[in-house]
């Protein structure tokens, strides 16, 4: 890999430019996968990546302490692969295993693929020809996911591509937030040098990190563009950490926007991007946060109940007609006697949905 004339100055612009492309011909992506208890979905995960049309790459499988024949099968693709590298850990989360595989990261782009999901046989060189074209942007996005549930696939389709060609990050943001939250770590590619210079972590031994993480990444970016369609599969699996409801997770998403609000205060985001972040976490506020905490205990409560107060300044940005009339129920009865009439409300859409379904 050519890398020794990134530092060239203006006046040497025709060099530089034959280095990039230099750098660019001979790009190699690095996909960091972390793994816990996957045996059975990991070897379509490693597989559709072994089946990648673009050749140079490195995969980076993270096992977490897997009690299944998940390092057994890792260990078998890495003997039958030299550009597979496994590492094994104690058991500490998906967060420190996404960290440790960007650290043994040696390739120029990075991807991140969840060990239930899986991706498209041209993936890499559908990234490796934007790079091409833009001269290796920070970040390069995808128009959304195919969705896997019970063996049914459905389109995810959020974007289009078109509109999102050499964005800063904070353009990225504001059109991205208009049309759905985008904080998933996949689907997307990342320059490595980019990540690691702004020395991006996932916060560990906490849920919801993608949460805390992703659009931070991409306000940070100076050139983000898109593929056209899809190329990520996301599996939908009972009792998954993402699709279960649990007091850890609603206590996390709640650190994390107290932690983003925060962040918006530290950083003095201009008011309109400010805005835009505060309308979208307005909407997790009303339905995830406070629609959630009947989950848990009394005593558990009044200190939840004490940090969801700090954020009830969201209310004043709620656009859509469910939040709204949150807000007047906090105005008028509390938020406390708010919580608790949505979460009867919230069991209830359950029961119902559940009998549905058993029908």
């Amino acid at each position: 890999r050519i890398i020794f004339c990134e530092g060239y100055t203006a006046v040497d612009q025709k060099r530089k430019g034959i280095c990039i492309m230099m750098k660019v011909s001979s790009l190699v992506f690095s996909i960091v996968v972390p793994v816990y208890n996957v045996e059975l979905y990991l070897r379509e995960c490693i597989e559709s990546i072994i089946k990648q049309t673009y050749s140079k790459w490195e995969l980076v499988l993270i096992d977490d302490g897997s009690t299944d024949r998940s390092g057994e099968i890792c260990k078998r693709y890495e003997k039958q692969d030299d550009r597979i590298k496994v590492y094994t850990k104690n058991n500490s989360g998906q967060a420190d295993s996404r960290n440790i595989g960007v650290e043994k990261a040696g390739g120029d782009y990075l991807l991140f693929v969840d060990s239930d999901d899986f991706i498209d046989g041209d993936t890499l060189q559908r990234c490796y020809e934007k790079c091409v074209e833009w001269n290796m942007p920070d970040v390069i996005l995808s128009e959304g996911m195919f969705e896997v549930r019970d063996g049914v696939m459905a389109e995810d389709h959020q974007w289009e591509s078109a509109e999102y060609q050499g964005f800063s990050g904070r353009e990225t943001l504001l059109k991205t937030m208009k049309t759905a939250p985008n904080w998933s770590p996949c689907g997307k590619c990342y320059r490595v040098d980019f990540w690691k210079k702004h020395e991006f972590l996932f916060p560990t031994k906490r849920l919801a990190e993608d949460f805390a993480l992703i659009d931070k990444v991409v306000l940070e970016a100076d050139c983000v563009v898109m593929v056209p369609t899809f190329y990520y599969y996301r599996r939908f699996r009972e009792n998954s950490t993402m699709t279960s409801v649990n007091k850890k997770l609603k206590f996390d998403e709640l650190l994390n926007l107290i932690d983003w609000e925060q962040f918006l205060q530290d950083r003095k985001l201009d008011d309109e991007l400010a805005a835009a972040f505060r309308k979208r976490f307005a909407v997790l506020y009303c339905h995830d946060i406070l629609g959630n905490l009947y989950l848990f205990e009394r005593k558990e409560r009044k200190v939840v109940l004490t940090m969801a107060g700090k954020l009830k300044s969201y209310l004043s940005y709620v656009e859509g007609k469910e939040e709204k009339l949150v807000g007047i129920m906090v105005k008028t009865i509390g938020l406390k006697s708010t919580c608790l009439l949505l979460g009867w409300l919230k069991r209830y859409r359950i029961k119902k949905e559940r009998a549905k379904y058993l029908r």
